[in-house]
């Protein structure tokens, strides 16, 4: 043989060659190896195939995507040549994945500018800002049960909330009040609005199991709540935590972690004493625009809306574990992450896409992007069981997606 091509998709690859002069052998051992060397002898590497003269093409189909492959191909009659045809090729990637979802949209559900979701085991709720309602959706079936729209739960554009295994959290970005409702009944508890807890445009919300902590946009501080009782802990305003239109907060199991918009800066604060831990904002995190945070147990996520990127950082320490950027991630405005079951979900709400990555190492897994997801300016996400949910703030629906295994 004088010579071989190769081509390929993202799980084949086709092999092509001169025939030999006819009667000159009686077949080709094809040979395989991982990377830019082709086996160096016709008993090194992966024996693929031995095609039989005249056959002049194979297709290999045991490959993986984005790989590059070596191969020698041995031309033989009784034993194989020493010498070989040799040809490098890297698979082709794969196409984008699409994993199962179903879109929940019409009047039943009442959504008008889904902005905030939270899912506590049996039903997902989701806040509708220009609807001034709350919708209820079965957690195992995605059907409609309620649409909270009575007066009387005080909603005034709710942008937000968060479950703490009894009651919901809605923050009311225009009234300046939060809403307390009961997980199991739907029914309204209270409504938080006194002065004295300085409600100023609240934007986010998260539980810690003990206190509930909002970050308020316009008024640069963050509000302790008795998640028990409703009474005020403590409002954090001081200059020293750095809060500057505080966008995201979420907590772990001993710190609360706050992005500021404006300054650039991620706030940690001791979850049991409301103190400040530290204000990060060195400009290795290459922080910019920070707009949505997320904690999974030994990292937090940052995603920076105006930079587009992410940035990890080490729950214990504080310190920077790396920043992910590149046009591979599909970053595109990230305004909200959830971190579960190994992954992170990262929406991106100009891309109208959802980034996967790997929790572990922060690899990518996959972008999804087709436009049969239904992704309209995705703008919340929220996961538990085996679906996560996203919130489609233009596109008045929700998109209900299959969580994805990460094998580390």
């Amino acid at each position: 043989m004088s010579a071989a091509k190769a081509t390929s998709t993202s799980s084949s690859v086709t092999l092509k060659w001169h025939d030999p002069k006819k009667g000159t052998y009686n077949g080709v051992m094809i040979r395989r190896a991982k990377g830019a060397s082709a086996p160096a002898s016709a008993k090194s590497g992966t024996l693929i195939a031995k095609v039989s003269a005249p056959r002049v093409t194979f297709t290999d189909t045991s490959v993986a995507a984005s790989t590059k492959y070596s191969y020698a191909l041995f031309a033989y009659k009784g034993s194989s040549d020493a010498k070989a045809v040799k040809v490098s090729i890297t698979t082709a990637a794969a196409a984008p994945n699409l994993v199962p979802y179903q879109i929940l949209d019409g009047s039943t559900y009442g959504f008008s500018v889904p902005a905030g979701v939270a899912d506590d085991g049996a039903n997902v709720w989701v806040t509708n800002a220009a609807g001034n309602s709350v919708t209820e959706i079965n957690q195992s079936t995605g059907a409609s049960e309620a649409v909270l729209v009575d007066p009387s739960y005080g909603f005034n554009e709710p942008v937000a909330i968060a479950n703490d295994g009894t009651d919901l959290w809605v923050a009311n970005g225009m009234g300046n009040t939060i809403t307390e409702i009961n997980e199991s009944t739907g029914a309204l508890v209270q409504v938080l609005s006194s002065s004295v807890y300085e409600f100023d445009t609240p934007i986010a919300i998260a539980s810690d199991g003990t206190h509930l902590w909002v970050a308020n946009a316009k008024g640069n501080s963050v509000t302790e709540i008795n998640e028990s009782t409703g009474a005020l802990v403590a409002v954090l305003s001081d200059a020293s935590f750095g809060f500057n239109n505080p966008e995201a907060i979420d907590a772990d199991s001993t710190n609360v972690w706050v992005a500021n918009l404006t300054s650039g800066t991620v706030t940690e604060i001791n979850e049991s004493t409301g103190a400040l831990v530290a204000v990060l904002s060195d400009a290795n995190y290459q922080f910019y625009g920070p707009s949505t945070i997320a904690t999974d147990g030994t990292d937090v996520w940052v995603g920076n809306a105006g930079g587009n990127s992410v940035t990890e950082i080490n729950e214990s320490t504080g310190a920077l574990v790396q920043v992910l950027s590149g046009a591979s991630y599909g970053f595109n405005n990230p305004i909200a992450a959830v971190a579960f079951e190994g992954s992170i979900y990262i929406l991106n709400y100009r891309g109208n896409s959802v980034t996967v990555l790997n929790g572990t190492t922060g690899d990518l897994v996959l972008v999804l992007s087709d436009t049969a997801y239904g992704f309209s300016a995705p703008i919340a996400v929220a996961a538990r069981g085996a679906t996560v949910w996203v919130a489609n703030s233009t596109g008045n629906a929700m998109t209900m997606l299959t969580v994805i295994t990460v094998v580390s």
